[in-house]
């Protein structure tokens, strides 16, 4: 393989601004790109809570450019770099942080970043990636996009390439777009085209979705090649309106073209261990795992001031989201086990979701024993290892699920997943007797007694523990790191 020097375009990175799995993603994909020998970066927004002291200019760039949008629209997009550090022989990892827009100085926190009425802070921030690519003495031969947020980096390309304008080395450059998740594609009215600087022709041609505007759908279309983060994920995009949100018929024409692929996700093993496990599922392996969980289980018994129980500890991670299946949980799971939930957002406006809040909230008071919520030692990414190594089991009963970056990260900690079959998760877990599996529970239907069912199971197997041991095993041994997965994306570079 040609080595490469490949450009991550993202609204997120793990380890400097992270939401949820977009910002893993992008950092486990970027240290296996290094290590390969392929030239890595990343660009992403400079939000305002990015600490300063991390940061240093870089030798050749400018401190701010102008980002040239339509309209008689101008910002001025300042340029600062952080050098991540080598990690498990990873080299170190260069970013670019981009003030493109007044929004991103304004956010004080992850959770922040896309509150916004509207998308004009990405089509700041996807010219910007082309206007600092014009005056950068960084040629990339690869750009990854990810997302609506960086989904008009693609289109501003290609209109380069078709009107033959702006350096040759842009638009020569292969430009990939990733899907994450298609609930937010972009949306506006057409005033949002003149704002990004592009004709109106393209609105019929390429942005129009049922009447308004999709950046999303323009990327997609523009993009050399695009790839959903699972297979199965990938199929159900092109088949579902339900999990495709509108855009499965041009997914649909976009895989028929040979132009979407379905590549797994990996997860960066480094971040994700027990020191000292061997993760091949030997009895000494197991031994450590297991004492390493009643250690840090205890630690946060006593924090709570929970006593001993024979019960398991559930466990879910994620969104207080529709979309993660939370009003799936029923007071019946307090039966089997004890339930720890670290989950970030508030109840919205959803009546459904805002109701099933109130009731986890009145559980925990009227339970205290067997429910804790958001416990503020298990919060963000310093809390997630303790999280899963606590649990005997993950819940990720998604209503859709494109990849599930957490499934994979608690197998690590021999935590075994309870998940509803669908999109990445049905690729990574599996009930079924084979040589790396069962490593988990699963389900078909989205209701609160499918998901109890497979609880019961898992809870009759927690009791047996010859049986659990060899769901913990499996789990160890799964391979989900991204050395064996990022051979593929070398291969989605050469096709775009």
């Amino acid at each position: 393989m040609e080595t490469l020097r490949v450009l991550i375009v993202a609204s997120e990175l793990a380890g400097i601004a992270s939401v949820g799995g977009v910002g893993e993603y992008v950092l486990g994909l970027a240290r296996a790109l290094g290590l390969r020998g392929h030239d890595v970066k990343v660009a992403m927004p400079d939000y305002g809570f990015v600490d300063s002291d991390w940061t240093r200019r870089g030798r050749g760039d400018p401190r701010r450019f102008p980002v040239r949008l339509g309209g008689g629209w101008r910002e001025i997009c300042t340029i600062r770099r952080i050098t991540l550090a080598e990690a498990e022989q990873s080299p170190s990892l260069e970013v670019v942080l981009l003030g493109a827009h007044p929004h991103f100085a304004s956010v004080s926190n992850p959770e922040q970043a896309y509150r916004w009425a509207n998308h004009e802070p990405w089509v700041s921030f996807s010219r910007a990636i082309i206007d600092l690519l014009g005056i950068w003495d960084w040629q990339p031969d690869v750009i990854h996009c990810h997302d609506a947020h960086a989904a008009l980096v693609p289109v501003y390309v290609s209109r380069m390439r078709r009107e033959g304008t702006g350096p040759e080395h842009v638009r020569t450059a292969r430009t990939v777009l990733t899907i994450h998740s298609l609930l937010n594609q972009g949306k506006g009215d057409r005033q949002l085209l003149a704002y990004a600087g592009l004709p109106e022709s393209l609105f019929a041609e390429a942005f129009e979705c049922y009447g308004s505007m999709n950046c999303f759908k323009a990327g997609l279309l523009a993009a050399d090649m695009t790839n959903a983060v699972s297979p199965t994920f990938a199929m159900q995009i092109c088949v579902s309106r339900e999990i495709g949100c509108g855009l499965e018929g041009i997914l649909e024409d976009l895989k028929s073209q040979g132009r979407l692929a379905g590549l797994l996700s990996g997860i960066d093993l480094s971040r994700w261990q027990v020191d000292g496990v061997k993760y091949e599922g030997d009895v000494q392996d197991l031994e450590t795992i297991v004492r390493h969980k009643r250690s840090v289980r205890a630690e946060s018994f006593k924090a709570w001031g929970w006593g001993s129980s024979p019960k398991p500890v559930f466990a879910f991670r994620g969104r207080w989201d529709n979309q993660k299946g939370v009003t799936l949980f029923d007071k019946e799971l307090l039966d089997l086990g004890r339930m720890v939930l670290v989950t970030t957002g508030s109840p919205g406006e959803d009546e459904g979701l805002r109701s099933q809040w109130n009731r986890l909230r009145e559980w925990s008071s009227r339970y205290p024993q067997d429910l804790t919520i958001s416990p503020p030692e298990l919060a963000g990414a310093a809390g997630a290892s303790k999280h899963y190594a606590m649990a005997d089991f993950l819940l990720a009963p998604s209503q859709s699920e494109s990849c599930g970056l957490a499934v994979m990260e608690c197998q690590r900690f021999g935590t075994v997943p309870i998940v509803r079959a669908i999109g990445g998760l049905v690729d990574t877990v599996s009930e079924a007797k084979s040589a790396l599996a069962p490593n988990g529970f699963t389900f078909d239907d989205l209701a609160s007694r499918a998901l109890l069912d497979a609880a019961a199971r898992a809870t009759e197997v927690f009791g047996q523990p010859d049986a659990m041991n060899t769901y913990i095993r499996n789990c160890l041994r799964q391979d989900n790191g991204w050395g064996s997965r990022v051979g593929q994306y070398e291969t989605l570079y050469s096709r775009g």
